[in-house]
């Protein structure tokens, strides 16, 4: 299997250093505990009135996504993601994998809008992706 996690991130201007390093931190240590199934660290960065689009056919709402993510458990891989702030959020845009008993599900790019609560601390807003493949499990 391919190596799982947040390979390479590119950060626009007008992000400071700081908010660089809280940012990678988190969105590493996210993607990290969807990959080794620790829904108390992934579950809680995502907002409850979420909405997930075209990863499946069907847009997915917050307890659809959470199903997705834990029924088989999936394992994400970002190779390639780049963070802008746009309207005082966090939007991540790049290439996206997810497998699922290590046969991969899903290929494609993202956008993920993430909003800072409070300093430090992120909740995803909202995903849309755009497939190349995808596999309904």
């Amino acid at each position: 299997m391919t190596n799982l996690g947040v390979e390479q991130i590119k950060f626009g201007e007008n992000i400071g250093t700081e908010p660089r390093f809280k940012f990678r931190r988190w969105l590493e240590a996210w993607v990290e505990a969807v990959n080794v199934g620790n829904r108390q660290v992934w579950q809680s960065a995502v907002l409850d009135v979420i909405t997930v689009s075209d990863l499946l056919e069907k847009d997915l709402d917050y307890a659809k996504f959470v199903s997705y993510l834990t029924h088989p458990p999936k394992q994400l891989r970002m190779p390639l993601a780049s963070v802008v702030q746009e309207d005082g959020l966090y939007v991540v845009r790049g290439s996206l994998e997810v497998f699922a008993s290590e046969l991969m599900i899903f290929e494609g790019t993202f956008e993920m809008t993430v909003h800072e609560v409070e300093p430090g601390a992120y909740k995803i807003f909202g995903v849309v992706c755009y497939p190349h493949f995808r596999v309904s499990v």
